[in-house]
Parts: structure tokens; sequence; C-alpha cells
């Protein structure tokens, strides 16, 4: 074998060259490594299990709770804001479920109705629960107008009666008192759903005690009568 360096005769199989010393032994090929292997290449797993690497931010486009990447879509998690893989069903993380994200879109609580304070206010002057009906909430709204207008129309009745007979209109102001809390409270509560979206005064369990409180009174007073009527009458006959 020949020498590459200096082109002198060696024999076959001479670890150096016997002219220049030059080192004839074939080095041994090493393995070339493989490139590293990016976070965001590698394969997220399906199931939850261990905790699957968390991508990269890479180029995002939208915001809010979801995302597209150059690898896909990604969710953000509501509980410590880490953005996660779609296929992951729960934070990598913390651990919170994806539907809690989704959760976290909804808007919590009752929200201001899109009804100017004037016309509710005005509106409620006029007949308590008509705001509340404006406003979409017809159910609480029916039924304050429908004892407003009852309790009204009943103690006019009552009054005239009584008036009529010479007794006292006693009977009817239960009636009169509880048609002006719901006047006053219906013209209160419609300045706070129109700031809120929710009542602040005649809330339901107020409003119940109201209906239970006028109804008590109204059958004291008429019992109240009854008895002073049937005293009224009563005579009593003194011998010869």
């Amino acid at each position: 074998m020949r020498c590459p360096a200096c082109n002198a005769r060696n024999p076959d199989g001479a670890e150096w060259c016997s002219q220049c010393f030059t080192d004839l032994r074939t080095p041994t090929p090493q393995p070339t490594p493989p490139p590293p292997v990016e976070e965001h290449d590698r394969p997220v797993p399906a199931a939850v299990g261990a905790a699957p690497s968390v991508r990269s931010e890479g180029a995002v486009e939208g915001s809010a709770r979801f995302r597209r990447t150059d690898q896909g879509i990604d969710w953000r998690c509501a509980a410590c804001d880490t953005w996660n893989p779609l296929e992951v069903t729960s934070c990598t993380v913390c651990g919170a479920a994806f539907a809690r994200t989704l959760r976290a879109d909804e808007p919590e609580g009752p929200q201001p109705v899109e009804l100017s304070e004037g016309v509710a206010l005005a509106a409620s002057v006029a007949l308590p629960g008509l705001a509340h009906i404006l406003a979409k909430r017809t159910a609480t709204g029916v039924l304050r107008a429908l004892f407003f207008v009852s309790w009204v129309v009943g103690g006019v009745l009552l009054a005239r009666e009584a008036a009529g007979s010479g007794q006292a209109i006693t009977a009817s102001l239960p009636l009169f008192l509880g048609a002006l809390i719901i006047w006053v409270g219906s013209v209160l509560d419609a300045q706070a759903i129109t700031r809120t979206g929710e009542d602040v005064v005649l809330v339901p369990r107020v409003f119940m005690w109201v209906v239970v409180g006028v109804v008590g009174l109204l059958m004291v007073t008429f019992l109240a009568t009854s008895l002073s009527v049937g005293g009224s009458e009563t005579t009593v006959d003194v011998p010869g």
C-alpha cells in the first residue's frame, strides 16, 4: 500500500508510513447524532395520565380562551392560565378540567339590561312591574302588576262599601298599604335592574312576606270590624 502523504510503498496492514510516519490506520466512522427534538414536535398523548409537555408559544392567532398555533389549537386553563393542546382534557399543570374553561366564558350572575334608567322609572311609576316586563323579566313584572291592581281595586271597593254603610274604612287599609309597598319597591328595583340586572328591594322572599303580611292584616281588620258591628247591634232590654 502507498502512503497518501508521500506516496512511499509500505507493507499491507502497516500502521505508520516508513518514510514520513503518517498514520495509515483507517479511522472508525463515528455515528452521526440525531438532530435534537424540539419540545413542540413531540407527540401529545391523548389519554390523561402523566402530564405531557406544554406546547411552546409559537405563532399565536386569536385570544381569549382559545388560540391557534402552527401545531394546532390550544385552550387556556381557567385556573392557572396555562396553554394546553386541544387533545388534553385536563390542564397539564394544575389538573383543572377543560369544561371549566368553557364555563369561564359564560357571564356570572345577572347582567344589566339594555333599558334606560329614565324609561324604567317612568314605567314603574305608571304601573309597578311594567319596567320588569320591558326588561324581559315577565314573570316578576306580571306578578307585581297583578297584586298591585287587585289590591288597589279591592281597597277602593271595601272603602266605598264601608262609607255607604257608615262604617270606618279600616278594612281597606291593609290593601292600600300593600299596594304602596309594591309601588315604591318596584320603582327602586327598576333603577337597580338597569344597573346590576337584579332586584334590591322586593326580592322573592321579601315579596312573599309582604303578601303574607297584607293577608294577615286584612283578616285581623275584618275580624275587628265584625266584632264592632256585632257589638253595636246588640240591645239590652230593661224591664218595666
